[in-house]
């Protein structure tokens, strides 16, 4: 069974065109192997490219090797011995055309044609055309009277072409060495290596970093200025507000004082995104928030962190009383969904904030646009699996993600 994420990698150069969009294999005339039984010997892809499984046969137990034609075209493991293998197809983001994938053993080879077009079906179309201009459909409270529309994912930023866009679907990251799923040209981003020439993405940012998102120095005295990420060229429709960070008291009304808020959000899992380090299939960890006139979808199920056992605690930090969720539970599972369940629930409006880390710490915070009265800390919105925090403080320097948003006028 064919399976896609469509990957959050992107080509600038447009000069990936194969040379040969017909190609059907060549002018290898070599004998054709009765030993490879493959489960699948085409693909299809979109234009933003992707990942897919499928399973190699060899009968004769040979030794065999696979190679690809094209530099979009990435497959592993590249050898192999033994009548059953799971192989792994990545394919980049790009122009259309036609790789093909030579397997070869001692009786011969068989060829699997991998295509890269505007192609897609409903059931791999993995949630492209849900949003509008960047702008996911859900509609939350942030104040008495100000409503947001969240954007279609996290930010991202590439140095080397000085270029923000939103992540492709919510459940991306950028991640490290171990983790994430945001690739340039067939090599992982990583947010390590941010820097102001780096030609990957970058997904993590000290506090109001706008002009310079790529700083890493740890010093507060360079995070003084707050620089708005969402004043710079963002995609949006050419009518519509600038995109921009929500405030501490925005965060606190709504995961705290918007019509039934508790109802409305939870842990969730979604399944099936690709982890670099190991090429199987896993689950991301993230918070699901619920937009104020909520539908469940049908097909679909939600816990709000009330009916999973998380309770409101008072404590005081810096001088001023804030408080959090507390949930006993260290691994809550109660929302759990495959990614066709996740696209009705992201169309009926709801928003994924996924478990991104911190290059300091294993945080799961989100920037605010706000500073405390403590001028080496800012307030960022904590989400994990046993704490929620809307006013939770860390230093400035310290990279956190962003998740954008756009006021309704």
């Amino acid at each position: 069974m064919l399976m896609v994420i469509i990957a959050g990698g992107c080509t600038s150069q447009p000069n990936n065109t194969p040379d040969n969009p017909d190609n059907s294999g060549g002018t290898d005339n070599s004998k054709q192997s009765p030993n490879f039984v493959f489960s699948q010997d085409e693909f299809k892809f979109t234009l933003k490219g992707g990942y897919a499984m499928f399973d190699v046969q060899n009968g004769g137990d040979q030794n065999w090797t696979v190679e690809s034609d094209q530099s979009w075209l990435n497959i592993s493991p590249k050898k192999a011995k033994g009548i059953f293998t799971v192989a792994n197809i990545r394919v980049d983001e790009g122009y259309e055309g036609v790789g093909i994938l030579t397997f070869r053993d001692k009786k011969g080879v068989r060829k699997v044609k991998v295509t890269r077009s505007n192609y897609t079906t409903p059931e791999e179309d993995d949630g492209e055309g849900i949003s509008d201009h960047g702008r996911l459909p859900g509609i939350f409270s942030v104040g008495p009277s100000k409503r947001v529309h969240f954007s279609q994912g996290n930010l991202q930023y590439q140095a080397s072409s000085n270029t923000y866009r939103f992540a492709t679907h919510q459940q991306d990251i950028v991640g490290d060495d171990n983790m994430g799923n945001v690739y340039v040209g067939g090599e992982k981003s990583n947010n390590d290596d941010a820097s102001s020439t780096y030609g990957g993405w970058i997904d993590l940012f000290g506090w109001g970093t706008g002009d310079e998102p790529w700083k890493a120095i740890k010093d507060v005295n360079e995070y003084y200025i707050y620089n708005e990420w969402g004043n710079y060229d963002i995609y949006r429709a050419s009518n519509s507000p600038r995109w921009r960070t929500l405030g501490v008291g925005e965060w606190q009304y709504l995961l705290l004082n918007r019509m039934d808020a508790p109802q409305k959000m939870g842990v969730c899992r979604i399944d099936n995104v690709l982890h670099v380090a190991n090429p199987d299939w896993y689950e991301i960890y993230g918070f699901v928030l619920l937009p104020d006139n909520w539908i469940q979808p049908a097909g679909t199920s939600f816990r709000s962190i009330l009916e999973t056992g998380w309770t409101w605690q008072d404590y005081a930090l810096y001088g001023s009383t804030k408080g959090l969720y507390f949930s006993e539970n260290s691994h809550n599972n109660d929302n759990i969904y495959t990614r066709a369940q996740w696209r009705k629930m992201e169309a009926a409006g709801a928003v994924f904030l996924p478990f991104n880390g911190s290059l300091v710490a294993p945080s799961r915070g989100y920037w605010t646009a706000s500073a405390t009265a403590y001028i080496t800390y800012c307030y960022e919105a904590f989400f994990s699996l046993r704490e929620i925090e809307p006013a939770d403080s860390t230093q400035r320097y310290n990279k956190l993600a962003v998740r954008l948003v756009q006021d309704i006028q």
